[in-house]
């Protein structure tokens, strides 16, 4: 099985946050792998995504364009274009967009 899209054409939806819009590349239904979801998400200038954490799922963020702050497990790290960032399971993080942002993020989960 294959999946191709035109990510232009991919409708922009909210997050799951109520922050930023992303477009939802692959789903965790449409395959039988541990991808939870991918996308590309962008925030704007100022918009950020609150403190939370998955206790069962990795998030990998590639930052595509644009700069921002994120907190993990309370150390900040700025975050810039062409920039890879792993979230661990059970680790506690945010993200405030300093600039226009826009990245991919790919969940992966433990238990599925």
């Amino acid at each position: 099985m294959s999946i191709i899209k035109d990510i232009s054409k991919i409708e922009g939806i909210s997050t799951a946050h109520g922050i930023g819009i992303k477009q939802v590349l692959l789903s965790c239904g449409d395959t039988e792998s541990s991808v939870t979801q991918i996308a590309v998400t962008k925030l704007k200038k100022g918009e950020e995504v609150e403190c939370h954490v998955h206790k069962t799922m990795d998030e990998h963020y590639i930052i595509l364009s644009g700069e921002g702050v994120m907190d993990i497990d309370g150390e900040s790290l700025e975050c810039k274009d062409d920039m890879y960032v792993l979230i661990s399971k059970g680790s506690l993080h945010s993200l405030r967009a300093t600039t226009d942002m826009k990245f991919i993020t790919i969940g992966i989960a433990y238990d599925k």
